[in-house]
């Protein structure tokens, strides 16, 4: 090939190049999904819940906010640029549970109100936008799970009483308004996962002991037959990690504290053979971070806290692959917040904490797809 010839092609590469290079970059830029302003709460708050309704909007009940405990309500319909104020909670708490029931109510149920571990239980009515009490827990308990069931009632898992870390468990009929005690866990536990499997039976992992010590400890819940059955357990401690169902039935853990150290960790759970295997590592160490599986099938976490402080890099799993990729990163780093996948395929992030403040502002992730 002559001089001229070499000469020739490579310019034609160069303008090929200086073409594509946009275009290139737009794809890089645009697979990492993009993380945009949303619209800033009322009141600040963290330890907080936040539950999409059946009208597509959004409830965001109670949480801290510079030591103390909200009553406060605020609702975002769908597509709105505001939060609004809703009526309150009768009991002001953080670290509850609210869970959505049919026909659009909420059960909100425990938390932490001053210095009390709450038993009193309330019902938001989205019908009527009204806020009224049901029946008490029989163990008052903060740092619990609450699971919804097939058949509509609600399952609720360990957490802290005023007597330390418990196993106890309790279920509500949402028919008749009524808690009754269930079969109790094997093994007592607060800040762990539950996770509703495939056949409707729940998966609880981790979480911390009556010494706050995290374990590896596993079991899943039958509902029809109201027992606990012992499974293998994760490979590490943890607490305040997450579990995410895999489009596969798979269950991803990652991250969480030992009591030593926050992970960046991963497991996996192959429930019809009941094993756990450690899968590819996040890039950085999260403990009360959140997960979020995406219509397309991976999984976004964001936010938590570590040695370094907020991480405001977010990560995408590619469960398929078996691979970690950078997405987006937050304009604020924090934990304690809230994550929702919206209607649209976007996620909403609420609140949350960080060191120097308390934090009213929102953030929405649009993925790459859309």
């Amino acid at each position: 090939m002559s001089v001229k010839r070499i000469g020739l092609l490579l310019s034609l590469v160069s303008i090929i190049f200086i073409f594509a290079s946009p275009y290139l970059f737009f794809v890089q830029q645009n697979d990492k999904g993009t993380w945009l302003e949303g619209p800033v709460l009322q009141n600040a708050r963290f330890i907080h819940t936040a539950t999409l309704l059946p009208d597509s909007s959004l409830w965001v009940a109670g949480g801290d906010s510079n030591d103390v405990q909200l009553a406060a309500c605020e609702l975002l319909p769908f597509a709105a640029s505001r939060w609004e104020q809703s009526p309150s909670l009768l009991q002001p708490r953080r670290g509850h549970s609210a869970t959505l029931l049919a026909g659009g109510r909420i059960l909100i149920a425990g938390g932490k109100g001053g210095k009390s571990i709450l038993d009193e239980c309330e019902i938001y009515d989205t019908e009527s936008a009204k806020v009224y009490r049901t029946a008490a827990l029989d163990e008052g308990r903060v740092s619990h799970r609450a699971t919804l069931l097939r058949d509509g009632s609600v399952l609720v898992t360990g957490g802290k009483t005023k007597d330390g870390v418990t196993a106890s468990v309790e279920r509500y009929d949402p028919q008749t308004g009524v808690w009754r005690a269930a079969a109790a866990m094997h093994y007592p536990r607060a800040a762990h996962t539950a996770t509703l499997l495939p056949d409707g039976r729940v998966l609880v992992a981790g979480g911390y002991d009556p010494s706050l010590a995290a374990h590896r400890f596993c079991e899943i819940y039958d509902p029809e037959e109201d027992s606990w059955e012992v499974v293998s357990s994760m490979l590490a401690r943890r607490d305040g990690h997450t579990a995410t169902l895999l489009p596969d039935g798979r269950v991803l853990v990652t991250g969480g504290f030992t009591g030593e150290a926050i992970l960046a960790t991963c497991e996996r759970y192959d429930i019809e053979n009941d094993k756990w295997v450690f899968v590819s590592p996040m890039t950085e160490p999260r403990d009360g971070h959140t997960a979020t599986l995406l219509p397309n099938g991976r999984v976004l976490i964001v936010g938590g806290m570590n040695v370094l402080g907020y991480p405001r890099l977010t990560e995408l799993y590619q469960y398929k692959y078996n691979r970690w990729t950078s997405a987006d990163s937050l304009q604020t780093g924090r934990s304690g917040h809230q994550a929702v996948l919206m209607p649209d395929g976007s996620v909403l992030v609420i609140g949350g904490a960080t060191t120097e403040r308390i934090l009213a502002d929102s953030e929405r992730y649009v993925p790459a797809s859309q």
